[in-house]
């Protein structure tokens, strides 16, 4: 499978032991995505948000063989209505540090 990195950074994953499985170079197209924050109340005059995101741009269509590696806020934006564009997992677990610096991630994920 191909994976086309559509971000700003380089994305390295990496094993559980933090050895480089692969490592993705910015492509010169990265998508985007419009983010929207909504206050949804306050507790204590401190505003409690959300965020909408919305209008992915820069995705191209699907190609058999080719997944496309894209941020969070893009990721959400489609909503699921794509199978081929996955996300670097940060979750906690998923990023392997050494001495507090990112090494990479160890997974994808996809909404």
């Amino acid at each position: 499978m191909k994976l086309i990195n559509l971000t700003h950074k380089r994305i390295n994953i990496v094993d559980s032991e933090g050895v480089l499985v692969c490592s993705l170079p910015p492509e010169n197209l990265a998508a985007s995505v419009e983010i929207e924050k909504v206050v949804l109340g306050q507790v204590n005059g401190v505003d409690i948000v959300t965020y909408e995101y919305s209008n992915p741009e820069g995705i191209p269509d699907p190609v058999d063989g080719v997944m496309y590696v894209v941020g969070f806020a893009v990721l959400q934006a489609l909503h699921g209505s794509r199978t081929d564009v996955v996300s670097p997992d940060t979750n906690p677990g998923s990023v392997i540090r050494a001495s507090g610096v990112v090494l990479g991630v160890q997974n994808f994920w996809r909404t």
